[in-house]
């Protein structure tokens, strides 16, 4: 017996996926859904959050405390911090699986 595929493994755990979306996004938060959105699809591009995200989406490993203090100074709360942290750590997985499935021609 061989190793499952990749699409039947993202559609056994769809629901999974799409409830951890669902309170990534949706769930009542120190930043609005529509902030957290913004995060999670690469378009926060204002100058308090933009280029943090932007390091989150494609340099994760070199995000510093220094980072997340240079936040915390323009006013942001560790919460908030937080929540556009994951929304765009999301969105990033989210495109990295959708480009290897297309790659695998799933």
């Amino acid at each position: 017996m061989g190793s499952p595929s990749a699409a039947g493994v993202v559609s056994r755990l769809g629901p999974h996926v799409e409830a951890l979306v669902r309170a990534v996004l949706d769930s009542p938060g120190a930043t609005t859904p529509a902030v957290r959105r913004e995060a999670r699809d690469g378009h926060a591009s204002d100058e308090v959050f933009g280029p943090y995200l932007a390091k989150v989406r494609q340099h994760a490993y070199r995000v510093v405390d220094a980072d997340v203090e240079a936040l915390t100074t323009k006013g942001l709360s560790d919460d908030a911090i937080f929540e556009v942290t994951v929304a765009a750590a999301l969105g990033e997985a989210e495109h990295r699986l959708e480009t290897g499935l297309s790659l695998l021609g799933q």
